[in-house]
């Protein structure tokens, strides 16, 4: 949480190992969520200190240190080993449904552990796009969550890709 809420702020984890050519998708992840929640991202940023420390309190006052270490600490561990799970499962196990020239694949049970970016040939294929899941069945948690946000006007400016760029990069 620590890192969604910094200076690099991110929807989605970029993965800039698979190609050194392709740093500009971190510019891209980077200004998805600015320009999805620009007020909240300058807040959260501004008074991060203030909110970890509110958050830490909190914990310790409603759950005493085992709060601290399963809400606080396990809960880090676990989102981070997810992250990094994804950027070497999804490169070696699954299918790919698009030309990436790279090795990422789409991984239904990696895309469920991590809300959506086990589908990681569609995030190659389209990283500017804030839906990964995109056929209806790739189940896609941060996709449902970024629709609740623009359906009440929270989330806006949010790009998908056409049927002309899927279908010009489809295997």
């Amino acid at each position: 949480m620590c890192g969604l809420f910094s200076n690099h702020s991110t929807a989605r984890v970029p993965d800039l190992t698979h190609k050194p050519s392709q740093l500009h998708a971190f510019k891209d992840h980077t200004s998805l969520l600015s320009s999805l929640f620009p007020t909240l991202l300058q807040h959260l940023a501004k008074h991060f200190g203030l909110h970890a420390t509110a958050q830490l309190a909190a914990l310790f006052a409603l759950g005493g240190l085992p709060a601290l270490v399963w809400v606080g600490a396990v809960r880090l561990v676990v989102v981070y080993h997810i992250t990094w799970f994804v950027n070497s499962a999804a490169h070696v196990w699954g299918s790919q449904s698009y030309r990436t020239g790279d090795l990422s694949r789409n991984n239904w049970w990696v895309g469920l552990l991590a809300f959506g970016e086990g589908w990681h040939n569609n995030h190659h294929a389209f990283e500017f796009s804030a839906r990964h899941g995109l056929e209806w069945w790739q189940i896609d948690a941060t996709w449902l969550v970024i629709r609740g946000l623009q359906s009440i006007g929270l989330a806006t400016n949010v790009k998908l890709p056409s049927e002309a760029q899927k279908a010009k990069l489809a295997l």
